[in-house]
């Protein structure tokens, strides 16, 4: 994994696993005291949804770490040697057994204490050619749902892409732009 520009210069590798990276830094204070402060850099992510006809295709998933079952995007982490296109690809075949039409909708920085990109797509014309592969323990039922059961969902407890909901919410459910979504979502 590269050094990201937003790990601070000063910082020190304290961990190296297979996904992430722990860097710790001394930082002072308006007091003039130091203190100890760390950030992770994780691989990058890609994250979609899925348009299939006028409705919306969201996998509703079940993990033996989670008490109930959630709502997301479908979703997985680009690999060290991957570009984003590639791995969004390689990941709905895996999680949905499809292939589709795959366009870039954005990207958005994670800042912080967890520093990631995270690539959203939209998939259209959805075609199945395989079963899927499921990690194990990993339960997926895919669910259909209108544009209004959509926006509905993205605003639950249990839709468990809170920084995409977050998004949505701010983007386009307060400032009433439901209309200009629908159209990114369903225009080819």
């Amino acid at each position: 994994m590269e050094i990201d520009k937003r790990v601070p210069a000063h910082a020190k590798i304290m961990y190296k696993g297979q996904r992430r990276t722990i860097w710790q830094r001394e930082q002072q204070g308006f007091n003039g005291e130091s203190e100890l402060y760390e950030v992770a850099q994780r691989f990058d992510s890609v994250q979609w949804i899925v348009i299939d006809g006028d409705k919306i295709l969201l996998p509703q998933e079940l993990h033996p770490r989670r008490e109930r079952e959630q709502i997301g995007m479908f979703g997985g982490m680009i690999d060290e040697w991957e570009e984003p296109l590639v791995a969004i690809k390689r990941e709905f075949l895996e999680e949905a057994g499809m292939t589709g039409d795959v366009s870039h909708w954005m990207t958005r920085s994670k800042t912080g204490n967890m520093i990631m990109d995270m690539h959203y797509y939209i998939i259209r014309n959805p075609i199945k050619i395989q079963e899927p592969r499921h990690e194990p323990g990993e339960k997926i039922e895919l669910v259909r749902f209108s544009f209004e059961e959509f926006l509905h969902e993205v605003a639950q407890p249990r839709f468990r892409n809170s920084d995409f909901a977050m998004y949505i919410i701010t983007e386009y459910i307060l400032p009433g732009k439901q209309n200009e979504l629908k159209e990114l979502l369903f225009s080819e």
